[in-house]
């Protein structure tokens, strides 16, 4: 019989459930599972921030547990986090810290501190500044380092000896993710997995980890001997996404229109198209992620611009990616600051097919955009200018 900790921070859907199932898959495994509950101990997290109230959390957090209990009452346990929070005294930001950059260096022992902060207020850094978001920064550095001393002193107290996390890049999850790994116990993390309806778990690796995922990968593609099986799963995949069907996330491409193409591009004999991606989504996950080819994609797509400008055959379109549709920050102001008479930038808002750009590209250039990967499926020549998840896997 196992102790297994779990602590379902993220209300979002389908993340939750997900934590849910996999605590019922434990209980009926005859193990005990600990439920790690938040009675508005914590001053900001995940949830505060997608603005979900504390009592909305607590509420359904009891609903869920009474429901358990019923059928489950001699496998639950539950632990209250203010019982281990009150115990440590608050930690000051250092000073020093003054922009992204230095957060994301950031670290409290073996805790990626910094990332992990950078990660959960991403979207909101982007949006704004630093400064902005400094009020909040502090916030979660002291709860967070309480936080990670906490989850150390429970897998103790209690013999934990497994536990579950949603996606560990966020601020809390990535403490609870570390704090296992200090301690030499196992740690699965889940998160969205190949389709809409499947998640995947991963045993004491981040999701993100460019070299675990492409171990997955490999092993999953040599454990599968039917060469024609992995062919049509492949194929139907691909040209689900052409389509604009959803696969593993929301289609980005279902609102635009198939056949439209950008006016000038018969101008040219040859078409280059660009695939950005969101910094964002990126550059807060690790320092893997930090390119080693350009300072940014901005500065990449600039010095590539910059090097073909005179080539009057060729025409370059750059992509922005639908994630940015709406979005005011520094990347798409950067952008818009790249001259040259063969350039064409075209808004995440534009209706322009983005698979009728691929399939009339004669070079594919993408920044982490997976139309660098689908560009290899489609035949389209595809040159990666960034660290992707796809990077190692020898296809662009």
């Amino acid at each position: 019989m196992e102790n297994v900790l779990f602590f379902p921070i993220w209300l979002v859907s389908p993340h939750f459930e997900t934590d849910l199932e996999l605590m019922i898959n434990e209980m009926e495994d005859g193990n005990n599972v600990y439920f790690l509950f938040c009675k508005k101990d914590l001053k900001i997290c995940e949830n505060k921030i997608f603005n979900i109230s504390c009592n909305k959390c607590k509420k359904i957090r009891k609903r869920i547990l009474s429901m358990f209990i019923i059928k489950y009452f001699d496998k639950i346990k539950i632990i209250n986090l203010g019982k281990y929070s009150k115990i440590y005294t608050k930690t000051n930001f250092p000073n020093s810290i003054c922009n992204i950059n230095k957060l994301r260096e950031l670290k409290f022992d073996s805790f990626d501190i910094g990332y992990a902060i950078a990660s959960s207020l991403a979207e909101e850094i982007d949006r704004s500044s630093f400064s902005d978001c400094q009020e909040k920064i502090t916030k979660y550095f002291s709860e967070a380092i309480n936080f990670y001393r906490c989850i150390k002193s429970i897998i103790d107290d209690y013999k934990i000896t497994k536990g579950y996390i949603f996606n560990a890049r966020f601020c809390f999850s990535r403490a609870f993710f570390q704090a296992f790994l200090d301690k030499n116990t196992i740690i699965y993390t889940h998160d969205r997995g190949a389709t809409v309806n499947k998640y995947v778990i991963v045993k004491n690796k981040l999701l993100h980890d460019i070299n675990d995922y492409v171990e997955r990968v490999n092993t999953l593609w040599d454990n599968e001997p039917d060469i024609f099986l992995k062919k049509n799963i492949s194929d139907i995949f691909f040209k689900k996404r052409y389509l604009g069907e959803e696969t593993n996330y929301i289609s980005f491409t279902a609102i635009q229109k198939t056949l439209k193409l950008p006016d000038e591009i018969n101008k040219y004999n040859k078409i280059i198209a660009i695939f950005s991606s969101s910094d964002f989504e990126y550059t807060n996950a690790g320092k893997e992620y930090l390119s080693n080819y350009y300072l940014s994609q901005e500065d990449g797509i600039n010095k590539i611009v910059e090097s073909l400008k005179n080539e009057k055959d060729i025409g370059i379109f750059l992509r922005e990616h639908p994630n940015q549709k709406k979005r005011i920050n520094a990347q798409r102001e950067g952008l818009r600051k790249i001259r040259a008479d063969n350039f064409y930038l075209i808004p995440a808002e534009s209706d322009i097919s983005s698979y009728k750009l691929l399939f009339n590209a004669h070079i594919v250039i993408s920044f982490n955009s997976t139309m660098g990967i689908e560009a290899t499926y489609w035949g389209v020549p595809s040159i990666l200018c960034a660290n992707a998840m796809y990077d190692k896997l020898d296809i662009v």
